[in-house]
This record gives C-alpha cells, structure tokens and sequence, in this order.
C-alpha cells in the first residue's frame, strides 16, 4: 500500500516576543513560556472505529497538498503499509476508554483544576502499556495537559539542570548580559520581559521586569549558537545537552502513544517529523513583583505553537499558571515534586483534527518570591506545514484546520500585531462563539 502523506509544520516554542499584541497590548521583549492552548471543547468523539478504518485505507492513495513558498518542504506523515497495524476495533477504543476512566483521573475541584498523573512505570510491558495509553488518552482530549511521574528522565539531572538555571540567574547583571540575546525572533541568549497594560509595557512600578530567561535551541545541533549558551556555571553546557537527549526520547514515546490512540502505527507521528523533531529550552527565572496586584500576568492568554511543551519547575505557595475554561480563569494544582508537565500545543490539535487540544493559558507574577521553570518546546521540523493528517479525515470527517507554517503564525503575532490566543486563526470555519470567548480571556489577562 503507498504511503499516507500529510504536511506538517514546526512550532513557536519560545521565541523572543517583541511584540505581544491584543488591540493596543504590547510589550518590550517578552519571550513567551510555552505552555499549552486552545479549547477545553469535549473529544472529538466522532473517530468510530470503522471510520477511521476506512480512512486509513483511503488515506494511502492520497496526499495533502497546499501551497507553498521557497525553502517550504512537505514532510511524509508516516507510512501506512502494512494494514494488520492499522485495524482499529471497537474493543480496542473501549478498553481505552475504560483505562483511562478506571486510572483515577480527577480533574475539577473548587475552581482548581487537578492535573492528571501519569507513572510511565512499566511502559515497557503490554499491560503497563495499555495502561499509560489509556490515561493520555483521556487527558490529551479533555484538558490538553498532564503530569508524567517515573519518566525516565534522571532525578540528578533534573537538580543538576535547575541548580545551574538557578547559579546563572544569582550572577550580576553584567556577567548576564554577555549572553544578552539579539532583538529578532527565536534568538537564544538572555533577555527580560516587563508586564503589560492595556496601554502597553511599562515602567511606573519600581524593578517592573517580571522576568529574565535564557533560551537555547537544542534539536537539530546545527541550530545551537554556543556563544549564546552560559560558559558559567561550567556544567551548564553538558547538563542542557543531556537533558535535550532525555527529553526527546520521553517526547517521542509521548507521541507514540498518542498515534496509538488515534489507531496509527505507534511511529506514525514521529515519521512525520521525519525523526528530526527541533527542540527549545527557555530557562524562565519570575521575579518577586512587589508592589503589583495579586493577579498581575507575567506573560498573557495565549497558545502553545508547537507540538508539546515539557515543563520541570519549583514548586511555590501561589498560582502561577491559569487555564481558559467555562469562560474564566481557573489555576493549576502544583505538580509532584519531580514530576515533568505536558501540554499538548496547537501542531497535534491541527495534526489530529481536533481529537487531541491544545489550551489557552496564562501565567501570573510572582507577588512575594520568585520561582523557576524549565520550559521546552518540541516542534515539527521548521518549514514544512501543520494539516490534519489524512489519514483521519474522510467524508463523514472533513478537516477543521487549516494547516498552518509557524513561521507565518509568529509572524502574525509578532509583525502584524494579531492575538496571542486566537484559536479560530486556524479553523476553516471558526465558531463566533470560540472568538468572543478568546477576546474575553484576553481582556481579563490585563
């Protein structure tokens, strides 16, 4: 059987912002936390099991073709040869259904949404397998995100990476500023970022930067600008390079279970990013805000570009990060102590049509203490195209995305001034209902 082809697009991470913009909102270098985005909208429970079946037959006859300019090359989404692993039965979709319910997954309480727990114990195995499956399952379409607990990535990397974030950020401000990052997007280096009004950035309060980060491109290596890197503390280097290794394997064994879900051959989305996935770390050290008002936004409502966002961070005694749902602003619960936080981005909400959702999110100031967060980006490769593979899609299911090339949509928001969340930007037929709720999240992100 011919391959099923799909184009695919890489991702925002965490690019430098130069210009957050929501009506007149503006700010002066922002480099933007990835997190995740989009609608809190119930799964797409329309993927039946003939359904998709039948599309996975159809769909490696034909490809997804679009536009595009020079330097934009489509990537294969996988191959589809071999039918015996695309056969999705109604048992399958139910005892998945069925594990994920049966893990225990509590999500709301008192206005503060529980994030998921997933122990990647015994991924190895068939029944430890179907278990973790099932659990992602449930929480990459209800809520978009979850916490992943035993993931493989080494307890003394994890302390290792956050004491030398911690060791560059206590250096003086001059010794930072060697690293200080160029103004263009997606630049590595150093930066600050002050807070927003609906005037634009401002100064009026005194040590108004709510934030210093540090960014550094990881995936592919020719991305990497060493002389951007900190050479102090000395093991910073080694340390980020080995946790860029850690991450991409635990971010494809994330993604394999997500095309197993969707009833794709486990390799199925790792293929299309042609197993040369870009990965980013922004190192976001929030400042002590003193002086601001107990829900000052260090970074606004916004999505998350690309395909997941991986999180390590401090755990603190206030909210920090804020989720869009039932047309409100609603905190996280904390992670466990070691855990790492995954957000589905807008390149699998695009990628599955919907069955996956990537969430609006905000992150507030730090009142009292600062904090740290270790936030990486994993992306599709850059300058191919993000379209709902067709391997999902068939008469009854028609596509509801566009398809996107990140370049086009930073540049919506950086050059043109366009939204930072803005979910109907994708959709062939936006809802008005979506464009008003995320106008409403915007306004009350200031």
């Amino acid at each position: 059987m011919a391959s099923a082809t799909s184009l695919v697009a890489q991702n925002i991470s965490v690019g430098s912002m130069e210009q957050l913009a929501h009506g007149s909102v503006y700010v002066q270098e922002a480099s933007s936390l990835i997190l995740s985005s989009s609608s809190l909208q119930s799964m797409c429970s329309s993927f039946s099991p003939g359904i998709l079946q039948n599309q996975l037959t159809s769909a490696a006859t034909r490809t997804f073709e679009v536009a595009g300019g020079a330097g934009r090359a489509p990537v294969a989404c996988g191959d589809s040869s071999g039918d015996q692993h695309l056969q999705v039965t109604p048992e399958k979709l139910v005892n998945l259904e069925l594990e994920g319910k049966l893990a225990g997954i509590s999500l709301i309480d008192d206005k503060v949404i529980k994030v998921p727990v997933i122990d990647f114990s015994g991924i190895e195995g068939a029944e430890g397998r179907a278990r973790i499956r099932g659990q992602i399952h449930e929480a990459a379409s209800r809520v978009g995100f979850f916490q992943i607990v035993n993931h493989g990535v080494p307890e003394a990397l994890l302390e290792k990476l956050m004491e030398n974030q911690k060791r560059f950020f206590e250096l003086p401000q001059e010794e930072k500023e060697v690293y200080r990052r160029e103004l263009v997007m997606r630049a590595e280096g150093y930066g600050k970022s002050t807070f927003w009004t609906k005037k634009g950035h401002t100064h009026d309060v005194k040590d108004s930067y709510l934030l210093e980060n540090c960014y550094a491109k990881l995936l592919p290596t020719f991305r990497r600008d060493l002389s951007k890197w900190p050479a102090n503390p000395i093991s910073y280097r080694e340390t980020m390079d080995a946790y860029g290794r850690a991450l991409e394997k635990l971010c494809k064994q994330v993604l394999e279970l997500l095309a197993e879900n969707l009833g794709l051959p486990a390799s199925f989305i790792n293929d299309a990013m042609n197993h040369q996935p870009w990965l980013s770390v922004r190192s976001i050290h929030y400042l002590r805000s003193n002086g601001l008002r107990a829900e000052q936004v260090a970074l606004p409502a916004h999505t998350d570009y690309g395909a997941l966002t991986v999180i390590a961070q401090e755990r603190v005694t206030h909210p920090a990060l804020q989720v869009w749902k039932d047309e409100e602003w609603m905190s996280l619960e904390q992670c466990i102590p070691g855990a790492l936080f995954i957000n589905i981005d807008d390149q699998i909400e695009t990628f599955t049509n919907g069955a996956y959702k990537s969430m609006g999110h905000r992150v507030l100031a730090s009142p009292n203490n600062t904090r740290l967060a270790i936030v990486a980006s994993y992306e599709f490769p850059e300058s191919t195209k993000v379209c709902p593979t067709p391997a999902l899609i068939d008469e009854q299911h028609p596509p509801l995305y566009k398809g996107f090339y990140m370049q086009d949509r930073m540049d919506d928001v950086y050059k043109h001034g366009k939204p930072t969340f803005d979910r109907a930007i994708y959709l062939i037929k936006p809802d008005p209902a979506i464009v008003e709720s995320d106008r409403k999240a915007a306004d009350l992100s200031l």
